[in-house]
């Protein structure tokens, strides 16, 4: 199995998008931040987690995706994001 395909699998069965890990961060931000692929990042938003999210030193998911070697899939992601955070906002349209 991949990683899309495990955390598709936890999500179908109950996994939280919301859930608190180590500094207050939640699956998004760290999805954003490791090695995960933008399918992975896709599905999260798609089951409701939110960008606007922030931990415990006040950084949300762009912060964390800005973190990291700024390669094109990087770059990607924090557009998705920062659209993403405007339709959170009531921004987007």
């Amino acid at each position: 199995m991949t990683g899309p395909s495990i955390v598709k699998l936890l999500l179908e069965h109950g996994a939280d998008v919301h859930t608190r890990y180590l500094q207050g961060k939640t699956p998004l931000m760290l999805a954003v931040s490791g090695q995960d692929s933008i399918d992975v990042i896709m599905m999260l938003l798609e089951m409701g987690a939110r960008v606007g999210d922030r931990d415990k030193n006040g950084h949300n998911a762009i912060w964390h995706a800005r973190q990291g070697q700024p390669t094109r899939e990087r770059r990607q992601t924090i557009a998705i994001l920062e659209k993403t955070l405007e339709w959170e906002n009531g921004e987007g349209g």
